[in-house]
């Protein structure tokens, strides 16, 4: 609910699918509408693209216009409360057009993108000098999914479908120039599926398997007694390993040349089983001769002098619960999204790079060609345990000054 200068606006604040009709209603006070000299009241349906680009000292900004709708509240004269009271309800409907493209907004260095869609309750207030009283309502839309809509259910279910399964493995040593290579393995499983939906838990295997490097046992034991073995498994992906989709957004596409920026949004796990950390010690002779399975039964009578590699490996099946606005294209902005696995391991001076000094990540990515679509259904079923609002609170947020570039009328 949102109140001023005599106007109410009620309207829930939930997702509304392109296609849909938005239903809420007005409320007048006329006591404060006789201060404000209000002579009319409309509703208005707004929706708009906004893309700038700053390169080379040249700014380039387009505006596209996707949805303008009015719907007439109350004029003077027409229609007033009944005696006793100085309010008046008034429910009003307006429909989204079918096929827009879903509410969005990024920001990165001198670039910006934005579909925004608003509820404007307008109070006319006649005169040349006189400005016309406005209440916002910033709306989140997304575009129906018919894709989506099955794989959404069989999701929320339980998966029995195909599986599929990304690796990447790599070399890691504590130190910056000295010390032999320790080999570290990470494997993300997930749905075999053409989109992966909103507001749906998504199961997801993580397998981390990590092959010291070699070393008498003997010394391996003695120097590892007392600490962890490196390198070490994460025990739990919110602290070691990272899940995540990570978003590319190219926009505008028309007038300069294409700009692309690239964004993550983590995805916290709703429900975590963890395996592990299983621990082995596999001789030298095994392991030199099944680099890419470690995983092989050590061989008995191992003895201390023999020189050997510890393989540690830890399992986890999550599911994670996704909510950002989904893959797009338009004529100004493209929107897609991959998934990506993180690890960070302890070490510096390690083959892949990390803001941090003291950790260095292996990161795994799923093919780039993985969108997110949002189901078909307006909101979640009320047993899902994730928010109905996408991931990006400037849709919520009147105070936020770009809606004071949005073209009034």
């Amino acid at each position: 609910m949102e109140s001023k200068y005599g106007l109410t606006l009620y309207l829930a604040p939930t997702l509304f699918v392109a296609g849909s009709i938005i239903k809420g209603e007005v409320e007048l006070n006329f006591a404060e509408l006789q201060e404000e000299q209000i002579d009319e009241v409309h509703v208005k349906l707004r929706g708009d693209v906004h893309t700038w680009i700053h390169n080379n000292q040249t700014s380039f900004f387009e505006y596209t216009s996707l949805v303008r709708e009015n719907a007439p509240i109350w004029s003077r004269g027409t229609v007033y409360p009944t005696p006793g009271t100085h309010l008046l309800r008034v429910p009003f409907s307006l429909t989204l057009p079918a096929g827009l493209p879903p509410s969005f907004h990024f920001r990165a260095f001198q670039r910006t993108a934005s579909v925004r869609y608003s509820i404007q309750l307008v109070g006319v207030r006649p005169g040349s000098f006189r400005i016309n009283r406005r209440i916002r309502r910033p709306l989140a839309v997304v575009p129906t999914d018919p894709a989506g809509a099955p794989v959404a259910s069989a999701l929320r279910l339980g998966w029995l479908g195909p599986w599929r399964t990304a690796e990447c493995q790599d070399k890691i040593r504590k130190g910056l120039l000295w010390g032999d290579y320790a080999h570290v393995k990470a494997e993300l499983t997930l749905p075999a599926v053409d989109v992966l939906t909103l507001f749906a838990p998504i199961p997801l295997t993580i397998t981390v398997t990590t092959t010291t490097a070699p070393a008498k046992r003997r010394d391996a034991e003695s120097s590892t007694s007392s600490k962890p073995i490196f390198p070490a498994p994460p025990q739990h992906p919110q602290t070691s390993s990272s899940p995540s989709t990570a978003g590319s957004t190219s926009a505008p596409r028309c007038s300069p040349p294409p700009a692309s920026s690239s964004s993550s949004l983590h995805a916290p796990p709703v429900h975590v089983d963890i395996e592990g950390p299983d621990k082995e010690w596999v001789p030298a002779e095994t392991a030199e001769n099944d680099k890419e399975k470690p995983e092989k039964q050590s061989a008995k009578g191992d003895g201390d002098g023999e020189k050997g590699v510890w393989v540690q490996r830890v399992t986890m099946r999550l599911a994670v619960s996704l909510a950002c606005p989904p893959s797009f294209a338009i004529d100004n902005i493209k929107n897609d999204y991959f998934v990506r696995l993180k690890i960070p391991f302890a070490g510096i001076g390690n083959p892949s790079s990390s803001s941090s000094p003291s950790a260095s990540p292996l990161a795994l990515s799923m093919p780039a060609s993985t969108p997110i679509s949002m189901s078909s259904h307006s909101s979640p079923p009320s047993t899902s345990p994730v928010s109905l609002h996408l991931c990006l609170l400037s849709y919520w947020d009147n105070a936020d000054r770009e809606w004071d570039d949005h073209k009034e009328d």
